[in-house]
């Protein structure tokens, strides 16, 4: 693995597990609309406020300028992400394996798109962990076991 990825990767599953465990922790009577637009007022303040700590090489004017189709559309999936977690868990989803079968989901239906637009390359090791992951969660009840024999 490229050692320039271990400190976003860390970043990235940190934020994950915070992110996954404060949500669970919200009040039960918060609106999850009201929810969402506090989390991005406060998500907004805190960008700006590591601006001045790392500051862009372009000012905000010349980046909206280059900025594309994705953007609205990582927008509706940020929205669409906060919104499923935060329903997930007032419907009752547990916190210890949402997060393995939503991951292991994405994995299986964003490889082959990895793999036709973006050509990116997969190797018979990941083949074999992606049918491990995809074969545990089939199993069910078996995952939750294996979770508890692991975490025990």
């Amino acid at each position: 693995m490229n050692a320039g990825l271990l400190a976003p990767l860390a970043l990235i599953v940190g934020s994950v597990v915070l992110y996954q465990v404060s949500t669970k922790l919200l009040p039960k009577g918060l609106n999850h609309w009201h929810a969402l637009m506090l989390f991005y007022a406060l998500a907004l303040i805190l960008t700006l406020m590591m601006t001045l700590f790392d500051r862009p090489t372009r000012s905000l004017l010349e980046d909206l300028q280059k900025l594309n189709w994705a953007v609205p559309l990582v927008a509706l999936s940020i929205v669409g992400i906060e919104l499923g977690w935060i329903l997930a868990f007032r419907a009752g989803a547990g916190l210890s394996l949402t997060g393995l079968i939503v991951n292991v989901a994405v994995a299986v239906i964003v490889i082959p798109i990895g793999l036709l637009l973006f050509k990116e390359k997969i190797s018979l090791v990941n083949l074999a962990g992606i049918a491990l992951c995809v074969s545990l969660l089939a199993r069910g009840e078996r995952v939750r076991g294996l979770v508890e024999v692991i975490l025990a």
